[in-house]
């Protein structure tokens, strides 16, 4: 009788724990179910839908740092840039590493004319990812303005060693999305070898060639 007592008070003070483990669960659950959906939205240009979803997957889940990138991309693509830069604050504070968020920011602090701010974030980029290309382009058009020229070629020369691969991923992507019939996604990977045209390789142009060559005989059949 006394086991079975000591048995009932301990699980009388251990069944909180338990409950705020599975309501816990169930929020974090709930939270990524409106973020996968915010994403959906997000790619069919309904932005102001799947802004009030990201924020509703932040209030299930206040450390869901994916969701607070894509409420910053609903709100700068939606033409409001200095709203778009508090989520991206906020989630600094927690996750202070997080690449994507301080590329963000810096995009937006250089197009607001805060060029020092979007320095000190590109810096943390690189000082995490070194062969985040993006942000090397950035930074190699921040240094070209400010007149260094030697810095600015140095980060352009980075990014275009890497231009051929981004290239063949971006191909492969086209190819697939092709092959599937979602042909506004397969253009879209297509622009990036438009754009850089010039400065790819012979053998990653011929590869383009024979990409689209694929795309259009599977499209007749």
């Amino acid at each position: 009788m006394a086991l079975y007592k000591r048995f009932g008070i301990l699980f009388i003070a251990v069944l909180p724990v338990i409950i705020s483990s599975l309501i816990g669960c169930g929020r974090e659950e709930r939270s990524r179910e409106l973020y996968e959906r915010g994403k959906e939205l997000y790619l069919s240009r309904r932005l102001d839908e799947a802004e009030t979803s990201f924020e509703r997957a932040l209030v299930m889940n206040r450390r869901f740092k994916q969701s607070y990138l894509m409420l910053a991309k609903c709100r700068y693509y939606s033409g409001r840039e200095s709203e778009a830069l508090q989520p991206l604050l906020k989630v600094l504070d927690l996750y202070p590493s997080y690449v994507e968020a301080h590329y963000f920011a810096a995009r937006i602090y250089d197009e607001g004319g805060k060029t020092e701010s979007a320095l000190e974030h590109l810096v943390r980029v690189l000082e995490e990812d070194s062969g985040h290309l993006e942000a090397r382009c950035l930074l190699a058009d921040i240094y070209l303005r400010k007149g260094m020229t030697d810095r600015a070629l140095l980060n352009y020369s980075v990014v275009e060693m890497n231009l051929d691969i981004i290239a063949h991923a971006k191909l492969k992507k086209c190819e697939l999305y092709g092959m599937q019939g979602q042909h506004e996604r397969a253009l879209a990977e297509f622009v990036f070898i438009e754009n850089n045209r010039r400065d790819l390789g012979p053998g990653t142009l011929q590869e383009a060639y024979e990409v689209l060559q694929r795309i259009s005989e599977g499209g007749d059949r």
